[in-house]
């Protein structure tokens, strides 16, 4: 983690530091099950990131006006 000013800016290392095989808890309608987070990179990261982009424009949007790769998290 890198603190600029009084933030505290979250490096794509510490990102996939956390996500990595993180296990969690996720619901779906009534029922829950265990999932395994897992952060995509490279062109797998770019496929899946396109797609979403293609359905919901504000994705696009979001990349286009950052510098930072916006991380995309596989449960």
């Amino acid at each position: 983690m890198r603190h600029v000013g009084t933030q505290t800016c979250r490096t794509r290392r510490d990102e996939e530091r956390q996500h990595r095989g993180s296990a969690a808890a996720d619901r779906l309608g009534t029922e829950t099950f265990a999932v395994v987070a897992r952060v995509l990179s490279g062109a797998e990261r770019d496929e899946y990131y396109a797609k979403q982009s293609a359905v919901q424009r504000q994705f696009a949007d979001y990349q286009r006006n950052t510098r930072r790769v916006i991380p995309v998290i596989e449960l």
